[in-house]
């Protein structure tokens, strides 16, 4: 039997256990469903998790303040593979001290039928194009979640971009966008997005959500998303209401009486379309970062932050956003030899990649201070790509010498020198 769910990828074999090396969950696009909502919803009580997949989510929620978590999962046997993921979901569901609590339900019915009212309601269903998944994608579902959130309560729907037309991926959009008209767009990684709903039409002022991402609870998980400065965490962001509205425009929305998705889902199932997806959210994106109370874009247009924002890019695979903000902090601050790095990574990184361009990155950060050794082994990898081992070895010298106990620095030194006395040699 095999189980698929969102980001996480969870499989299992045919007697039940899990197939450990199967396991290629996002985790980013898990940590970042479970944190994001519970940064901005007022208050911090309870919490909902619709698909518990590796229970990655439901352990990021449990590190806030709630009292309680429901995960509500529909098949047993993923309640019971999640148990094997204890490494990364930090053991939530066996731990008696827990505060996730199972349900076994399907998560329409545990929505319509609770009485309890949620800070925060996670969506993290099967793919769409699973029998029966598309009606967690319904305008009716949407209402349903609303009516159970606590007043300034957030709603996170996890979206993918990959497997789905340009139209039916519009239609997620502006279904959500009909009960959430102040909806705003993140992206956790190149193929998901996280749609973040508020039952009031407002998210938490920026002062609020910066406190809470200074708790030492959260330290582990906020390093691995590649959150230093609190305000990293908007490297996630993608879309604003008014900029979502212009890009979902009229047209069909996938209701209980219509559900079109449902159909027409499996018909896009082996077909490429994240990069076209994420072209269409790109070109879409105007602002920085999302309008919050108490954080205006001008403070976040430093060099520093943007090229933190573009390692973040880059960690997720968003090449040519990464470099477009790295280029941007070099215009704001012509020495900013981290972005200089960056965007040498990123240039070589796209699907053409430059590497004229990214060799002068290269040099441009090697005379900003010619006594960092990392423009130099990055320059020796360059130029041992481009069949060039001469001036490769050259500049894995330089580093070495710079940086002595470096054992990367040392190894690619060594393999190059015993390269170019083989061809001495021969």
């Amino acid at each position: 039997m095999a189980v698929s769910r969102s980001g996480d990828n969870l499989s299992l074999s045919v007697n039940g256990k899990v197939d450990a090396s199967t396991f290629v969950g996002d985790m980013l696009t898990q940590l970042m469903s479970g944190h994001l909502p519970a940064l901005f919803c007022r208050e911090q009580n309870r919490a909902m998790l619709i698909g518990l997949g590796s229970g990655v989510t439901a352990k990021a929620l449990s590190l806030h303040p709630f009292q309680q978590v429901d995960a509500v999962e529909i098949e047993p046997q993923v309640v019971e593979a999640a148990k094997e993921f204890r490494r990364v979901n930090g053991g939530v569901l066996e731990d008696p001290r827990s505060k996730v609590r199972i349900h076994i339900d399907d998560g329409r019915n545990f929505v319509q039928s609770t009485p309890q009212l949620y800070d925060v309601i996670v969506s993290e269903p099967s793919n769409p194009w699973i029998a029966g998944v598309a009606n967690l994608f319904t305008v009716e579902h949407y209402r349903h979640c609303r009516e159970k959130l606590a007043p300034g309560g957030v709603l996170c729907q996890w979206c993918q971009t990959y497997s789905m037309t340009r139209d039916d991926l519009l239609m997620i959009l502006r279904s959500f966008l009909s009960v959430f008209p102040d909806a705003t767009v993140w992206m956790s990684n190149v193929g998901d997005l996280l749609l973040l709903g508020s039952r009031d039409g407002q998210l938490l002022a920026w002062p609020e959500v910066e406190k809470r991402l200074r708790q030492p609870a959260l330290a582990e998980d906020l390093a691995y998303l590649g959150i230093r400065d609190p305000r990293s965490l908007l490297a996630y962001f993608q879309l604003r209401p008014e900029e979502l509205r212009a890009l979902a425009g009229e047209g069909l929305l996938n209701t209980d009486r219509h559900p079109i998705l449902e159909f027409s889902a499996p018909k896009s199932l082996y077909q490429e379309t994240v990069f076209s997806n994420y072209q269409v959210l790109a070109r879409a994106k105007k602002h920085l970062i999302p309008s919050l109370e108490g954080l205006s874009e001008a403070e976040v247009e430093t060099a520093p932050l943007l090229t933190e924002f573009g390692y973040i890019s880059l960690r997720r695979e968003i090449n040519q956003a990464a470099l477009d903000l790295f280029e941007r902090a070099i215009s704001l601050d012509p020495l900013a030899l981290e972005a200089y790095l960056g965007a040498s990574q990123a240039l070589l990184s796209l699907s053409r990649p430059r590497p004229l361009a990214a060799w002068d990155r290269l040099v441009t950060a090697v005379s900003i201070d010619p006594s960092d050794p990392r423009p130099h082994y990055e320059l020796a990898r360059l130029y041992q790509s481009e069949g060039m081992p001469r001036q490769a070895l050259i500049q894995a010298r330089q580093a070495l010498e710079l940086d002595p106990r470096n054992e990367t620095y040392r190894q690619l030194e060594e393999q190059l020198a015993a390269q170019q006395e083989k061809e001495t040699k021969g």
